[in-house]
Parts: structure tokens; C-alpha cells; sequence
């Protein structure tokens, strides 16, 4: 790759921080009538989800070009294909919670 030993270790410390994320979803019920509100529950884990890797919230992100420190942040965002309506929009900034 033509890299320095120095810029390879910065490399995998990159890639090592990447998180493996996975999104469910679950409805309330299946069925809906015309101006009912729809109740989602949305579940967002990491794979790595022990006690050190939830230790990069506290972490800027890497972000060499961002001009100032910038913290992880997952946004959830549901919204109706057919209409191209968004629903709702949430920001996600501590998977504790």
C-alpha cells in the first residue's frame, strides 16, 4: 500500500474503532387505520457491545479534516417509501441508553 509503519498503525487503529452496528425493528401490530399513530420499537446494538468499546462515545471520532472534536452519533430515521414522507427522526448518542 506504499504506507509508513506509523501511518499503518494509525490505519488499523481506524479501522479497529469501526463499529459493527445492527438495527431491528418490531411493530406494535400489524395493522393500521388512516391517522392512527404506528408505535415502532427500534433496537440499535454494536457487536462489540462489552464495557471498552462503549468507551468510544467518550472518544472523538476519527475525523482528521473536521476542524474541531467530533463525537460519535447514530441518527434512526423512519420514513414511508411510497409517499417520501419522514415519519420521525431520532439522534442516538450513548448506546448505554
Amino acid at each position: 500500500m506504499g504506507l509508513s509503519e506509523s501511518e499503518m498503525g494509525r490505519l488499523a487503529t481506524v479501522c479497529n474503532r469501526y463499529p459493527v452496528v445492527e438495527l431491528s425493528y418490531e411493530l406494535a401490530k400489524q395493522s393500521f387505520s388512516k391517522d392512527e399513530p404506528i408505535v415502532v420499537d427500534v433496537t440499535l446494538t454494536r457487536a462489540d457491545d462489552d464495557e471498552e468499546s462503549l468507551l468510544a462515545f467518550e472518544q472523538p471520532a476519527f475525523a482528521q479534516y473536521y476542524p474541531t472534536k467530533k463525537y460519535e452519533e447514530w441518527w434512526i430515521v423512519v420514513g414511508h417509501v411510497k409517499s417520501g414522507s419522514l415519519l420521525s427522526i431520532k439522534k442516538i448518542t450513548n448506546f448505554r441508553s
